[in-house]
């Protein structure tokens, strides 16, 4: 059966967007003010923080969204923007040059991921 691997890679508005969109859809209220900054840890797993510069502190004001919150986030944002993901695929995420991508695969082993994820990483680095 042939395997796929696909990268969905996402602008940092694009990132903001679906986080704030699926924290809002929670029911949570975020901070009124203007977003400062969004950083990407992906050592170990993935952690995004938004910093939101409030309208009348001096304190910014610090989100954090843990792997399974972005990438819940993600695919929130690509089913309501007519991404199509495939249902029975795998999806996680990682980073490609800064920007956060989620990743599916369907229908790869282990081993053939290795190779896939090798020559994926080789070609990016090498760009």
């Amino acid at each position: 059966m042939v395997a796929e691997v696909r990268y969905v890679i996402f602008t940092t508005q694009e990132l903001s967007r679906a986080l704030i969109t699926s924290h809002q859809k929670k029911g949570e209220a975020l901070p009124s003010g203007t977003i400062h900054s969004i950083t990407q840890d992906s050592r170990p797993g993935v952690k995004v923080t938004i910093t939101i510069a409030p309208d009348r502190e001096t304190d910014h004001i610090l989100l954090d969204w843990t792997e399974e919150e972005v990438l819940s986030a993600l695919v929130g944002y690509c089913r309501g923007n007519n991404i199509p993901l495939p249902a029975s695929s795998s999806k996680q995420l990682g980073t490609i040059r800064h920007s956060m991508a989620l990743i599916i695969t369907m229908n790869v082993t282990d081993d053939k991921y290795k190779d896939f994820e090798q020559a994926i990483s080789d070609k990016v680095a090498g760009d």
